[in-house]
């Protein structure tokens, strides 16, 4: 693609895709994506590959504004023949997947009763394109967005919708009805598929997984061709799943009569009848044979961060700051995020994260200190780190007689337009090359192309010291790449595992290297270069994040903190 390429807006306005207010977005097997004044351009690598016109015309019909359609095709202003077209420009959406999980649902304050709000605007979105004459046929995760206030649904890859003339042929194995024949796609195998996101998204596990005595965890094929269900009793959910209480009734009794009963049928609409109970997060931990477990303290509600400076720790929970079990700072429900960060002198400076993307910075009293313009943040090397107009900046905190300034400096040069903050470290998108930029020290930063993520795409990521785990998807699968970086950032080793399912990504590592890393809910990696011991059956979740300290390993389960050790 070139960085000028000029094309024609249905054959009558020019444009050049390199050149503002149009940026690169990103790139994908079949095309590159440019956007700008709200506008995104699907340019065709190959034009031979594109869709047919007919069928983008037909996509053109579809009335629903969160469906992702085509608008207008594009011509190659040279050639003039049809090389794209152009469609709504998102910003700031989540791929459905990430809501699956019970950490980011408590990170984001998600409620039951929103969950219940986001399916209900999903069905929707579903009924009116089937209203449409279309089918979606392949209803994955990864090709429903949700806006950053997640009420909104965004229906994206509309090129695999089936439309009156054209049929469709993909479809995701995890959500295809074993009662269709193959290649058969109906409004009822829609409806199957929004069964499985739907029950994804109330319970945070897929309808057929779970820990059943006949068949394996990898089974989750022969798991749907036999119709074995979570709603099956000899089927053991993990910890990280909500109570069944949590699904509208109507929802959950459709939910049974298709994944027991094997109906098929059009959901009712969920009940509308009042706020759902919020579950308690806490669930029951109790060690094993290989793992001893001990509860330190509790606190007054969920713990969202914990940190620790000059052997202090300082805990974030939904309600308030906490310096060990001390609470020093109640406004925490005000904002979207909140970390602490320690000031030269051993104090300590909150940072807290607004709906409009400013971060400010508080003394514990609730002075203010300051702010910044930044799309989120993450807290390392005793600072916190924002972007903003293609800068990496970091912001650590200084007390000054009885003053407390924040002394931000520009550390890196991102990407303005593709730049996506995760724990630890930025992910960039550079004309399809995936670049990571880690600050592994205060006004240290080390970016660098990661040639094995290039033609993936990234769904989570997270960095502590020299580590680094990223989640990534490519045809439909999921990745995990470990990522163990030299001291220095100059170098880095990398680890593969295929097929790994999606889930939060829970890791510490201690001061000697070691990591400790949650590969599954069955499964507990422990490894320091190639050296990776695995442990079944370990006494947390994905939900319980771990962090390690001189003193150990520990976990945070809802609002309570323990210490876990393997028994010799």
């Amino acid at each position: 693609m070139s960085a000028n390429l000029e094309v024609v807006i249905g054959g009558k306005k020019m444009v050049n895709l390199g050149e503002s207010p149009f940026h690169y977005v990103g790139a994908g097997g079949q095309a590159v994506i440019y956007g700008g004044n709200g506008v995104a351009f699907k340019i065709y690598h190959d034009p031979n590959s594109m869709i047919p016109v007919g069928k983008i015309q037909e996509l053109m019909k579809i009335r629903g504004s969160n469906v992702i359609r085509p608008m207008e095709l594009l011509y190659d202003a040279k050639g003039g023949h049809p090389v794209g077209y152009t469609m709504k420009f998102l910003e700031d959406t989540y791929p459905l997947c990430k809501l699956f999980t019970k950490s980011f649902k408590a990170d984001n304050n998600l409620s039951p009763s929103a969950i219940v709000e986001l399916v209900k605007a999903i069905q929707l979105t579903l009924q009116s394109i089937h209203d449409d004459k279309c089918l979606v046929v392949d209803l994955n995760e990864l090709n429903v967005l949700v806006n950053s206030s997640f009420v909104e649904p965004f229906m994206i890859d509309t090129d695999s919708y089936q439309t009156p003339s054209y049929r469709a042929s993909a479809i995701m194995d995890s959500i295809r009805d074993r009662l269709a024949r193959p290649g058969e796609f109906t409004p009822l195998t829609d409806w199957f598929s929004f069964g499985v996101i739907a029950t994804q998204l109330y319970l945070n596990i897929h309808p057929f997984k779970g820990t059943h005595p006949g068949y394996l965890p990898s089974e989750l094929g022969r798991r749907m061709d036999d119709n074995v269900s979570i709603f099956e009793p000899e089927v053991r959910l993990p910890m990280v799943c909500n109570p069944f209480s949590v699904v509208p009734k109507r929802h959950l009794e459709w939910l049974k009569a298709i994944f027991v009963h094997k109906e098929r049928s059009i959901p009712p609409p969920p009940d509308g009848s009042g706020p759902i109970p919020v579950p308690a997060n806490f669930v029951v931990v109790q060690g094993t044979k290989k793992f001893e477990v001990r509860e330190l303290f509790a606190l007054d509600d969920d713990i969202l961060f914990r940190a620790e400076f000059f052997g202090v720790d300082y805990f974030v929970t939904r309600k308030s700051v906490y310096t060990g079990t001390t609470r020093v700072w109640d406004k925490v429900s005000d904002y979207r995020r909140v970390v602490v960060c320690p000031t030269e002198e051993g104090e300590f400076v909150i940072a807290a994260a607004d709906d409009r993307g400013k971060i400010h910075f508080f003394t514990p009293n609730n002075e203010s200190i300051g702010q910044v313009a930044s799309q989120g943040m993450f807290h390392r090397n005793h600072g916190v780190y924002t972007i903003n107009k293609g800068h990496l900046y970091e912001n650590t905190f200084l007390k000054v007689g009885s003053r407390t300034l924040v002394r931000t400096v520009a550390v890196d040069n991102v990407s303005e337009h593709n730049a996506q903050i995760y724990p630890g470290l930025v992910v960039q998108d550079l004309l399809g090359k995936v670049w990571l930029t880690i600050p592994y020290a205060q006004g240290k930063s080390c970016s660098r192309p990661i040639r094995e993520l290039d033609g993936y795409r990234i769904i989570d990521a997270r960095c502590e010291r020299n580590i680094c785990v990223v989640i990534a998807e490519k045809q439909k699968n999921y990745y995990r790449f470990i990522l163990t970086f030299a001291p220095d950032f100059t170098s880095y080793a990398v680890r593969i595992e295929v097929d790994v399912g999606y889930d939060s990504i829970n890791f510490t590592v201690l001061e000697n290297g070691l990591c400790i890393l949650l590969s599954s809910a069955d499964e507990l990696q422990v490894f320091k270069g190639d050296t990776v011991h695995k442990f079944e059956n370990p006494p947390l979740d994905v939900n319980m994040r771990m962090f390690a300290k001189s003193g150990g390993v520990f976990f945070v389960n809802g609002n309570s903190v323990f210490a876990f050790k393997m028994v010799k």
